[in-house]
């Protein structure tokens, strides 16, 4: 059985892109949020907004440190009709799943509670066990990583409290 994930589109606060570079970007505020073309100049929003342009969804890694966002980063999910926009400095929980074989159960941008299962891992002796979330909240990122024999995924967990 092979498991498609659906990949969200991810925009980070990023000041190395040229105004005049066409790329997909967006401009947030306290009051909107507003979708531009690719090809739009965002010299109308700089002053009341805040500029976000779009970025490969699995270079979230390199905007958190420590376990603490470092940009403001806005995720908008499959389907279009549901983001989060998480701000700079918030808290994100991290968590490995790693095992021989590891599936997961939620996809980005699934809502998991306290202690509810995000991934079935199997050893390679066939024992079935679950990892469970250490928090309540939103699961906006997860990505597998390549080391050796083992299915590993991360899961990156923003908690309800934090997510506008």
């Amino acid at each position: 059985m092979v498991i498609m994930m659906k990949i969200p589109k991810l925009y980070v606060e990023n000041n190395i892109f040229e105004d005049n570079e066409p790329c997909e970007k967006i401009a947030v505020s306290e009051k909107e949020i507003i979708f531009l073309d690719s090809d739009e100049v965002v010299d109308n929003y700089k002053n009341t907004h805040k500029i976000l342009y779009k970025v490969r969804y699995d270079d979230i890694r390199s905007y958190i440190d420590n376990d603490v966002l470092k940009k403001d980063i806005f995720v908008k999910y499959p389907g279009n009709h549901t983001f989060t926009h998480i701000k700079a400095g918030t808290y994100i929980t991290c968590v490995l799943a790693d095992s021989k074989t590891t599936y997961p159960i939620l996809d980005a941008g699934s809502v998991v509670l306290r202690d509810g299962i995000l991934a079935t891992l199997k050893s390679n002796k066939g024992v079935i066990r679950y990892l469970k979330s250490p928090v309540s909240g939103t699961v906006f990122f997860m990505n597998e990583i390549f080391e050796g024999n083992n299915s590993i995924y991360l899961f990156a967990i923003v908690e309800n409290s934090e997510v506008l």
